[in-house]
């Protein structure tokens, strides 16, 4: 029992420790792309005119 305990909480760590930043990047780029986008749009649309 304490093996498999032991190898749960490791496999625990390891999850959280992919996700975690996986989730974070994820939440930056939702934020930080639609503003990217706008900015490159309006530049684009100045530069045409």
């Amino acid at each position: 029992m304490n093996s498999r305990v032991i190898i749960f909480l490791v496999a625990a760590a390891i999850l959280l420790a992919v996700l975690v930043p996986v989730v974070l990047i994820a939440t930056i780029l939702l934020f930080v792309t639609p503003a990217l986008l706008i900015a490159h749009e309006g530049a684009g649309l100045q530069g045409c005119e």
